[in-house]
C-alpha cells in the first residue's frame, strides 16, 4: 500500500528534520490520501466502517506524539533534565 509507504518514510526523517518540516510533511502526506483515509464500508451489522483503520491509526499517532517527540528531541540538544512523563 503506497500510503503506508509513504508514512513510514515519513516517519523516518522525523530526527533529520525540525518540527515545521515534520509537520508541514504530515499534512501534505494527509492532503494527498485523505480521499483514500476516509473510504468507508458497511459490514455485516450495517454499520458504516472505516476501510483503512490501521493507517489512520497510524497517522494520527504520528499527528499526536510528534510534539512530544520533537519536544523531547529539543531537551536532549539543549541539556534541559528530562522528567518522566505522569
Amino acid at each position: 500500500m503506497q500510503a503506508s509507504k509513504e508514512l513510514w518514510e515519513l516517519t523516518l526523517i522525523l530526527t533529520h528534520n525540525n518540527k515545521e518540516s515534520f509537520e508541514g510533511g504530515l499534512q501534505t502526506w494527509h492532503t494527498k490520501w485523505e480521499r483514500y483515509l476516509n473510504e468507508r464500508r458497511i459490514d455485516d451489522k450495517g454499520q458504516s466502517r472505516y476501510v483503512h483503520k490501521k493507517l489512520r491509526r497510524s497517522y494520527r499517532s504520528s499527528k499526536q506524539t510528534c510534539h512530544g517527540c520533537l519536544h523531547g528531541m529539543k531537551i536532549l540538544v539543549l541539556g534541559y533534565p528530562i522528567r518522566p512523563m505522569q
